[in-house]
């Protein structure tokens, strides 16, 4: 599936789980895992100090060392490593660039959520500027396998879903897994088109589901065409607290999400960058290839 796949790393708990998944992943699928280690920093703070930056690049090497021998020895998998200085967001959308990347992954289990939001921020920056998917890790090394067994598709009827469909169909071929697509039919009469004096009304809302299961119907044959069962759900609500919620109550292990076109009814924030933050189920974004 991917051939070239970036691991943001810096020897945390959480990157080494993004490193752990994706070792199973490649020893399942096949591929080749680039490390790359950001020493972030600011001009000044290494210009006037150049000892505390020398004790950081030793540091990051030490770190990235031990991850490439470990899994050499334990996976018999060949890694590569890179450390660079600099704005992480800038330094992972550069080296995806230049080595051609195809997956990127980075890990967010144990973070709390200011930090998580920081991360966050790293992930819709990188997510805007590159065209590769982009893989969040949000499980303890101890379950990370590779494999996913229940997949959750949230539905927003872009041209485009097709293509996330077949992602998700060519992960359950291999992993046996089961897959449900979830279509929210978001509260338009709540937050700004509340305030525009917008009502759903019990037409509007039979046709707005009338519509949802129009585009289900579409994808659903997806599945069947290569002999994989899809389920599908339409439900009301908030798209990210809905996402949310299901994947809590369903026990999803993987979130399958197009990274364009997610608006919530605020139209202030991406539905995105909600799941990201607040979802506890691994999220794997699509890019634009």
């Amino acid at each position: 599936m991917y051939q070239n796949i970036l691991v943001a790393y810096d020897g945390s708990e959480f990157s080494r789980s993004a490193l752990i998944e994706v070792a199973n992943w490649v020893k399942i699928r096949g591929g080749n895992i680039l490390l790359l280690h950001v020493i972030e920093n600011t001009d000044q703070e290494f210009a006037k100090n150049t000892d505390e930056f020398d004790k950081r690049w030793k540091q990051a090497k030490e770190i990235c060392q031990t991850a490439q021998d470990d899994l050499k020895n334990h996976w018999n998998i060949p890694v590569e490593f890179i450390i660079l200085e600099g704005d992480p967001s800038k330094i992972i959308i550069q080296t995806a660039k230049e080595h051609h990347i195809d997956l990127i992954a980075m890990g967010t289990y144990g973070r709390k959520r200011l930090k998580r939001w920081v991360l966050g921020s790293v992930i819709l920056k990188v997510l805007s500027q590159i065209n590769c998917d982009f893989l969040i890790v949000k499980k303890h090394c101890t379950e990370c396998h590779g494999q996913y067994q229940s997949i959750l598709v949230p539905i927003n009827n872009l041209p485009t879903e097709n293509i996330v469909i077949q992602k998700a169909c060519d992960l359950a071929h291999q992993d046996k897994s089961n897959i449900t697509l979830l279509y929210v039919v978001p509260q338009y009469e709540k937050g700004f088109m509340g305030m525009m004096g917008f009502v759903k009304t019990k037409s509007i809302q039979n046709t707005l589901h009338h519509d949802a299961q129009k585009t289900l119907d579409k994808l659903i044959p997806v599945g069947k065409q290569r002999g994989i069962p899809i389920q599908s759900e339409i439900i009301d609500g908030d798209p990210a607290e809905r996402i949310e919620q299901y994947a809590s109550k369903m026990n999803n292990d993987l979130i399958i999400m197009n990274n364009n076109g997610w608006l919530n009814s605020d139209l202030i924030s991406t539905t995105t960058d909600k799941v990201i933050l607040d979802n506890f189920s691994s999220i794997l974004l699509l890019g634009k290839n």
